[in-house]
């Protein structure tokens, strides 16, 4: 893999290439005229061109493909983001159980030990209230 260039080293090197066969295209004289149709330098030039319109779609071609690999490595991280994201709602819905059964267990113990507690508090009152009456009534049999 360390090998082979990178799509955009591919298409940087094909607009280079292309740069030069462009320079080289314009200091030469036209294709074809009347005078001098049968030329070889003529077929040199039709060469460049043609050459020159490869290396333009080359140029295109590999834009292309390392756009579509940089959107598809792109599209993989959104999908891996997206079951991360899934995962995490499953943890957002077992809290949300482990919370709703703590509080209804927490409930479930206040009232099952409130009455006690409440009972208790009940029979301490009863027993204060003797106590007061029996010193109320000692205090009036003592006078």
């Amino acid at each position: 893999m360390a090998d082979t260039p990178s799509p955009i080293a591919e298409a940087e090197e094909m607009a280079r290439r292309l740069a030069r066969i462009e320079q080289n295209r314009a200091s030469e004289p036209p294709l074809a005229t009347s005078e001098n149709e049968g030329d070889s330098k003529d077929m040199d030039a039709t060469d460049a061109k043609i050459a020159a319109a490869e290396a333009r779609a080359e140029t295109s071609l590999a834009k292309a493909m390392g756009e579509m690999r940089a959107e598809f490595a792109a599209l993989r991280g959104d999908i891996r983001e997206l079951k991360a994201s899934s995962a995490s709602k499953g943890t957002v819905v077992l809290t949300g159980v482990t919370v709703f059964f703590g509080i209804a267990g927490l409930l479930l113990a206040v009232l099952a030990y409130g009455g006690d507690r409440f009972g208790a508090g009940a029979a301490q009152r009863d027993m204060v209230r003797a106590a007061v009456q029996e010193v109320m009534a000692q205090r009036k049999a003592a006078r």
